[in-house]
């Protein structure tokens, strides 16, 4: 895979479908609590029109030959990437790529990934591409509401 077949595109409308294909394959331990498709339309919505409480500063979907295989994005609040492929184009560079390009196109000081302790495969990623763990995020669940 090289560079310049990859092409980054701003999330528009006619995404809405793709961005909730993607968001239906992301790992249930990440994200336990189901969405609509209307939830995504709206989310979807409230990018294209920047909202101010919009997590999202970049939103982006990762183009091969006019085909959409994933999305990358930039949260507002502290520069956090989340990048999503579908899993036939898992390991075979075009994160990296994609990644890079982001990059470039969306300059900031830092970045930050948040990644699951269980999801080995995102650590590794995350390290091949210069970024150093720094931190440790503890949780406890309270079930008493």
């Amino acid at each position: 895979m090289k560079e310049e077949n990859i092409i980054l595109k701003n999330i528009e409308l006619d995404d809405v479908d793709f961005t909730y294909q993607i968001y239906q394959l992301r790992d249930k331990l990440e994200l336990p609590d189901p969405i609509s498709y209307d939830d995504q339309k709206k989310f979807v919505i409230d990018y294209i029109n920047k909202k101010d409480n919009f997590p999202f500063d970049v939103w982006n979907s990762i183009m091969i030959n006019s085909k959409k295989i994933g999305l990358v994005s930039l949260r507002r609040l502290n520069n956090e990437i989340g990048i999503w492929i579908l899993p036939e184009y898992q390991n075979k560079g075009i994160a990296t790529f994609a990644i890079k390009i982001f990059m470039k196109n969306n300059p900031r000081s830092y970045y930050t990934a948040l990644v699951h302790t269980y999801n080995k495969q995102s650590q590794e990623y995350f390290k091949k591409i210069g970024m150093k763990l720094e931190s440790y995020q503890y949780r406890i669940n309270n079930d008493n509401n």
